[in-house]
């Protein structure tokens, strides 16, 4: 926690305005007793942990003037990655959420497709908790022109308000 509030303190001394902050999560498999973040000895729960350092580090930037994002994958976000490490990010506070879709993008008859429902999905569970903006992100190069179209327009009906295609 004291780490990255330091790097975010300095990337603001520097004059940035918008900070993304990716993967606020537990580690997966092994190595949680040395993340940092207290769990042995602390009695909150993993979501609560969590959406302390999302609420701390979006102060932070909110008392610079400036705007913290919060990136996750949208497998886990949308509830079919690891629950343990993830828990929903829906739910930790955050006011700015960016959702990478790369791994959401799926071959159907030879040609890499995205399902614009998955916008809608995270739409819905973004207005059910209190997530007022959204954001994608597709990256890695894996759809055509016409689909990025396709799938920022279907982002922008679901209500996002950002789209960063890489």
């Amino acid at each position: 926690n004291a780490y990255i509030t330091d790097v975010i303190a300095e990337a603001l001394s520097l004059g940035f305005k918008e900070i993304i902050v990716s993967g606020v999560q537990f580690p997966s498999g092994f190595g949680l007793d040395l993340a940092g973040y207290r769990v042995g000895d602390d009695t909150r729960d993993k979501a609560k942990v969590l959406a302390d350092c999302v609420s701390t580090w979006q102060a932070q930037c909110k008392n610079a003037g400036a705007v913290c994002w919060f990136e996750y994958s949208s497998v886990p976000a949308l509830g079919s990655g690891d629950a343990a490490t993830v828990a929903n990010p829906f739910t930790y506070g955050a006011e700015h959420l960016l959702l990478d879709f790369a791994d959401s993008v799926k071959e159907v008859d030879g040609v890499m497709q995205l399902d614009s429902a998955l916008f809608a999905a995270a739409a819905a569970k973004s207005a059910q908790n209190g997530a007022p903006a959204l954001a994608m992100r597709i990256s890695g190069g894996k759809l055509s022109g016409d689909a990025l179209l396709s799938a920022a327009s279907a982002a922008n009906d679901a209500g996002f308000v950002s789209a960063a295609i890489q």
